[in-house]
């Protein structure tokens, strides 16, 4: 299970941040949970893959973040120190 975050495009206060979520071999994986946690307040902003496994979070605040992706029968992966 890859998640390859794709753009982080700043805003004036915020940000959006997109990716498609794949496997090893590069096959993407719909319907994957996508979650992203900021370090310091816990707030939680979440997203579905969809079909083609491509995701997309709005309105992303400024801060320190942990990525988590969860997908049936894939498991979990988590990448942290995102800012």
């Amino acid at each position: 299970l890859l998640c390859n975050p794709a753009e982080a495009a700043a805003q004036s206060v915020t940000a959006s941040i997109q990716g498609t979520v794949t496997d090893g071999s590069g096959a993407v994986i719909p319907a994957a949970s996508v979650a992203l946690i900021n370090a310091d307040t816990g707030q939680t902003l979440a997203a579905t893959a969809d079909a083609r496994g491509m995701y997309r979070l709005l309105r992303v605040p400024p801060g320190r973040y942990e990525l988590v992706v969860k997908a049936e029968r894939f498991g979990e992966v988590r990448k942290s120190g995102i800012v």
